[in-house]
């Protein structure tokens, strides 16, 4: 069970660390330009995961940053 966690965190660890993860981050702190100038070196990011993460905070500014940029409604 310990070597789990520890595999779980070092997964996480490694997410937070991507693109994806200093989006995400920008996102749940509700910094709208931070997350607007990491999007302008986005490439092969799941924007439809930070798009769904903006609505769970209710980050509205975010939500249509994202959209503009065209992250993906259906995942």
């Amino acid at each position: 069970m310990a070597q789990r966690e520890h595999d779980v965190r070092g997964s996480l660890t490694f997410f937070r660390q991507s693109m994806e993860g200093a989006i995400l981050d920008a996102i749940e702190q509700g910094d709208h330009d931070k997350a607007a100038g990491l999007l302008k070196d986005a490439k092969n990011t799941d924007l439809g995961l930070c798009l769904v993460r903006a609505c769970r905070f209710g980050q509205l500014e975010c939500i249509r940053l994202l959209l503009a940029a065209r992250a993906n409604v259906n995942t």
